[in-house]
């Protein structure tokens, strides 16, 4: 059930016409009357025009939260035409004929819980970074939350600036800087727990490695350098690929002389080797003139560690 953005206000009901008095359909099509006093159906609300014996697929969701003490189970679907009826929140037929369907719905109170929305849950770690936190309520639960975070590297601090509570329901999170922080993705767990209740949130922190881009044109030759610049101490292995017109450009050598290339398409270089030494430069003959927009573009690099992990970065010219 999703608790994330309960419904404030109750949507008007739609009276379901006779199939006699539908719209006449084109020849040959058939029309599909839908009906929902709640929720987001597929095919939505209203008339959809299909063709003879075409299969459709109806599905809306199981249960809306309308307030904080009461909710919506779906509790089936009554229908004419090409359909009767059923008691599931999901169906399918093929229509041969002007067909209504009506979502059912019946009205429960809602058990005691609690939901915590991030407006942010993968973020670019940097100096100081606030997260907006935000406390929903249901079924009458009314205790205080108390947050505690697992994970944490030992280069961020963390603080909250107020407890969250029943009447208090918004707080920021605060992450900051305290050390170097190598490039890399780094999960943190938030735990949540309030009465006896208990669940756990995952926040992902990234830091990204730098590589800085230089591409030197002479009168007879280009080179391309990428240089190391930040947080990429862990760097291991490299993986590149480098488009540029091989009828104007023609490599000529590579270093470090370790790394391994093949053409993958006509202008497309596949470039891989080790990144230990934290930089590649790559120089080319020019075979053909070119004006002074120099057509070298990468495509994609990728960087991993010595146990194959991806480390995020950004190129810098």
């Amino acid at each position: 059930m999703d608790r994330s953005s309960p419904s404030k206000t109750r949507e008007p009901s739609i009276i379901t016409p006779p199939v006699s008095q539908l719209t006449p359909s084109a020849t040959g099509n058939f029309l599909l009357f839908i009906q929902s006093e709640y929720g987001n159906p597929t095919p939505q609300k209203g008339y959809t025009t299909y063709k003879k014996d075409e299969n459709i697929r109806c599905e809306i969701e199981k249960e809306i939260i309308i307030n904080e003490m009461e909710k919506v189970v779906c509790v089936g679907y009554k229908g004419n035409g090409s359909i009767s009826g059923g008691n599931l929140n999901k169906t399918s037929f093929s229509i041969t004929q002007d067909t209504t369907l009506e979502w059912l719905w019946q009205k429960k109170l809602v058990e005691k819980d609690f939901v915590l929305e991030f407006d942010e849950q993968e973020v670019e770690i940097k100096d100081v970074l606030n997260i907006s936190v935000k406390a929903s309520y249901y079924g009458g639960l009314k205790e205080s939350i108390k947050i505690t975070i697992d994970g944490l590297p030992e280069f961020i601090s963390v603080s909250i600036d107020k407890e969250l509570t029943y009447i208090e329901r918004e707080a920021i999170i605060t992450f900051k800087k305290v050390g170097d922080m190598l490039a890399g993705e780094y999960k943190v767990i938030i735990n949540a727990q309030c009465g006896n209740l208990e669940k756990n949130y995952e926040l992902n922190f990234i830091s990204k490695g730098k590589v800085k881009k230089t591409v030197i044109k002479n009168k007879d030759s280009v080179l391309i350098n990428l240089k190391s610049v930040e947080n990429l101490e862990l760097a291991d292995l490299f993986q590149m690929k480098l488009s540029f017109p091989s009828d104007k450009l023609t490599i000529c050598k590579i270093l470090p002389e370790t790394v391994i290339y093949k053409n993958i398409d006509k202008n497309i270089m596949a470039f891989t080797g080790d990144f230990k030494g934290d930089f590649i430069s790559i120089y080319f003959d020019i075979k053909k003139s070119f004006s002074d927009i120099l057509p070298l573009k990468i495509e994609s690099l990728v960087i991993r560690d010595k146990n194959k992990n991806k480390i995020p970065i950004s190129i810098t010219e």
